[in-house]
């Protein structure tokens, strides 16, 4: 077993990763088009992707040396290489259901412990409906979602990341050829025990503002950045870590392939808060 500070490093070394894997659902694809940002009733459409993100935190560390305190400290990485697949069905011109199965490949290398590395699985399901049509005021797009089934294990430590449950809404203003966004949401995530102790992973929230602008009827540009915010982790009630604020700056490219398949490049840097680097592609067929 790991002991309680290896515990913490897990936990803080992977929280960079875990933001985009967790509040992946929140920052799906504006489509194309600002009509079809619902799929139409009985009809569905399948999205897939996959996406790689290097993250490194530096954790420092006190050092008594000839009665003297000297500040030291090890840089840790992780790595972490994803795919998803959602299907989309439309229940009515105003709402839809959705599920998805997400797979994750994490990996850390650091002094303070070996490296290692854990595979993660978790299915959710949640609803999209359209709150406020478009119109004088701005369309408004909420989405929810829950975890129904995750495993997920950090190797030898025992300690299992929680399945968590999220809301988000989505705003977006169409001013041709560009379509502004902004998505603001939450993340919790319950509290386990892990060997014989309560350990809250801390729960996620977001705000990110996206810009699309239409070059033509097949090629749209998106740029962006989103700012996060999770809350300390606690092991027995007890704080081991401050409050993660990260903010990253998000671009890329949508091209339609066919008038039923799209396809998105993307990468996202940290801007502030943490080093880490993500790039991903998103197909999207409408069946």
């Amino acid at each position: 077993m790991y002991g309680t500070g290896v515990m913490r490093v897990h936990l803080r070394l992977l929280s960079a990763c875990l933001l985009s894997f967790a509040s992946l659902p929140a920052l799906s694809q504006l489509p194309l088009n600002i009509e079809n940002r619902l799929i139409q009733p009985s009809t569905m459409k399948m999205e897939a992707g996959s996406a790689y993100r290097h993250a490194e935190r530096f954790e420092p560390m006190a050092v008594s040396v000839d009665g003297r305190t000297l500040v030291s400290g090890h840089t840790h990485y992780a790595e972490m290489f994803d795919v998803s697949a959602r299907l989309r069905y439309g229940l009515s011109s105003s709402m839809e259901f959705h599920t998805g199965l997400r797979a994750a490949r994490f990996a850390n290398r650091g002094r303070a412990f070996p490296d290692s590395g854990f595979e993660s699985q978790v299915l959710e399901a949640g609803l999209n409906f359209l709150a406020v049509g478009d119109g004088a005021m701005p369309a408004l797009l909420v989405q929810l979602g829950t975890d129904l089934f995750t495993n997920q294990r950090l190797p030898r430590s025992g300690l299992v990341l929680a399945g968590s449950a999220r809301a988000s809404a989505t705003a977006y203003r169409s001013i041709d050829p560009v379509v502004l966004s902004v998505a603001a949401g939450y993340e919790y995530r319950r509290e386990i025990e892990v060997a014989n102790m309560r350990v809250d992973p801390g729960d996620l929230a977001w705000l990110a503002p996206q810009v699309n602008f239409a070059v033509n009827e097949r090629v749209t540009l998106v740029g962006g950045f989103g700012v996060y915010f999770q809350s300390a982790e606690r092991l027995e009630g007890r704080k081991v870590g401050d409050r993660l604020t990260m903010t990253s700056l998000r671009m890329g490219s949508g091209v339609e392939m066919s008038p039923r398949s799209t396809v998105f490049l993307m990468a996202d840097f940290a801007a502030v808060g943490q080093r880490s680097a993500r790039v991903a592609v998103d197909w999207v067929y409408e069946f």
